[in-house]
């Protein structure tokens, strides 16, 4: 059986969620072809790449272990690669991060206001 009809077939995942197409148009020859062309998300990139059993699985599932230790060990994970080429972010995406710079930043506070609080009774 297939690898992808398999993950389906035991509801490991859903086509609803993994799938979506794209329309693209490519050169065959002298022609323009538009077609719609199947991606799949990265849930379903995961899942196949922890069941195929070859070389460049092996590196995937290395891969990712290697980021899920890092998240697990710091609590974050950044690619270095994508910001050291340069790769272009949304203002959406620096909006994200000052929310979430906001946020750690009041937690902090609220720790440290916990601390005093305490030190100041314990006197």
């Amino acid at each position: 059986m297939n690898i992808l009809k398999k993950i389906y077939t035991d509801d490991e995942l859903t086509r609803e969620s993994t799938i979506r197409k794209f329309r693209i148009v490519q050169t065959e020859g002298l022609r323009q072809v538009n077609r719609e062309v199947i991606h799949y998300n990265l849930q379903m990139i995961i899942a196949v790449g922890f069941k195929v059993n070859n070389d460049r699985a092996v590196r995937f599932r290395k891969w990712t272990g290697q980021i899920v230790k890092d998240y697990t060990i710091q609590g974050w994970t950044m690619d270095k690669e994508r910001l050291k080429k340069g790769h272009m972010f949304t203002d959406e995406y620096f909006e994200r991060q000052l929310e979430n710079i906001r946020e750690i930043r009041l937690s902090e506070r609220k720790f440290y206001q916990k601390g005093y609080g305490f030190l100041c009774y314990s006197v």
